[in-house]
């Protein structure tokens, strides 16, 4: 990646979520944002072992750090994530994805997720992006 002119090198679990630009993507992480010459397609098949899951056209969220779904101000549903202040759109076809690979059965749109879903689960931090 790229930061400030020099190739950075962080570890795939610092990446909270990707979000498309063009041909290339903003990694978001809790300690900035980062951008890389690669495509969000070229990512989610590199990253979806790693725990990312694509949630939206231009959005590829590290699952490690869901920490709820809500309804936004704009009354369209969003993930909030736990290192970071944003939030990422989820439109409401991703939700049967998301629903099924936290192993949720709960019809409401919005729900605050088990903790026994995330916790002790090990995501490949020797991976990393460049």
């Amino acid at each position: 990646m790229d930061r400030g002119g020099k190739k950075v090198f962080i570890p795939v679990a610092d990446a909270c979520y990707f979000e498309a630009r063009a041909d290339f993507c903003n990694a978001v992480c809790a300690e900035g944002t980062y951008l890389i010459n690669e495509s969000i397609s070229s990512l989610e098949r590199r990253l979806g072992s790693e725990g990312f899951i694509r949630v939206h056209r231009s959005y590829l969220v590290n699952l490690e750090d869901v920490h709820n779904v809500e309804i936004g101000s704009t009354g369209l549903m969003e993930l909030r994530l736990d290192r970071v202040s944003s939030t990422v759109p989820c439109p409401a076809v991703a939700l049967p994805r998301l629903k099924h690979t936290w192993g949720l059965r709960r019809r409401s749109a919005c729900c605050r997720l088990p903790s026994q879903v995330w916790h002790g689960r090990a995501v490949g931090i020797m991976g990393g992006i460049e």
